[in-house]
């Protein structure tokens, strides 16, 4: 396998296994309702990451040697063939349940944290129809109109009919706005100096730098592999540009002339 070749394929598996670990930036939407964030919040990014890659760790070692890689590369569904090859026809059927309900959960999760982004968006004034998505539920205080929007969307991709390349298409865009994130540490460092508003950046500028050389290559290295979901995914986001010109910048505008 020449350098390149193996390049472009690591590039495509990185984007897909991080799909695995998308949910530790779902906690901090919730920040704002979890006792002790301070302490907490970093207990749960931690923990909850390192409990993802172990598994995600183990489940590997058990495909590979179950099965093999070479197999393993060209099989559509894995693990039914592995858990059958283990445990049989009712262990195969176990374990496809133990897969829906974790697939419930972290629906669950990311339907509890996901509604929240339009309704900060609509409470700060940045969003379109802020009086409608900034409104709770008048009994369990959660932000409804919004989780409708949010669930509507949702059930729109769906009719894509591929799991995987959702998947990769929220990755390659989610990932534009991590890099950027990332490089919003520097920003914000440099603008308060040393008066920190409590927070900690651990190994300052290592760990920063190193996730923004390793976004940056996963987003160039998908580009080049995968142009055209790269592109569609590019402009689904950039749906999001007339939108704010339209609706958000006036708003915003008005609001700071008060």
């Amino acid at each position: 396998m020449s350098y390149e070749h193996f390049t472009k394929n690591f590039g495509l598996a990185v984007l897909s296994t991080l799909w695995a670990y998308d949910g530790w930036l779902s906690v901090p939407n919730v920040a704002g309702e979890i006792k002790n964030a301070k302490r907490n919040l970093v207990l749960v990014l931690i923990s909850g990451m390192l409990f993802v890659m172990v598994v995600y760790l183990l489940v590997n070692i058990a495909y590979i040697n179950v099965i093999g890689i070479g197999k393993l590369a060209t099989s559509e569904n894995a693990i039914n063939i592995i858990s059958e090859k283990l445990f049989g026809q009712i262990g195969k059927v176990l374990i496809s349940l133990g897969i829906i309900i974790s697939i419930v959960g972290t629906l669950n999760g990311f339907a509890l944290t996901g509604i929240r982004i339009p309704f900060a968006m609509a409470t700060n004034q940045r969003f379109i129809a802020n009086n409608v998505f900034s409104k709770l539920h008048p009994r369990f205080a959660t932000p409804l109109n919004s989780s409708i929007l949010v669930y509507i969307l949702s059930i729109l991709y769906t009719f894509t009919r591929s799991f995987n390349r959702l998947t990769d298409l929220a990755m390659f865009s989610t990932w534009i706005f991590y890099v950027l994130f990332f490089i919003g540490i520097f920003i914000k460092r440099k603008r308060e100096g040393k008066n920190k508003e409590g927070y900690n950046t651990f190994l300052y500028p290592i760990t920063p730098l190193v996730a923004i050389f390793s976004g940056f290559y996963i987003l160039v290295n998908n580009i080049f592999s995968n142009p055209t979901d790269s592109i569609f995914s590019v402009l689904i986001t950039l749906l999001g540009l007339p939108v704010y010109f339209l609706f958000v910048k006036n708003v915003i505008k008005n609001k700071g002339s008060l």
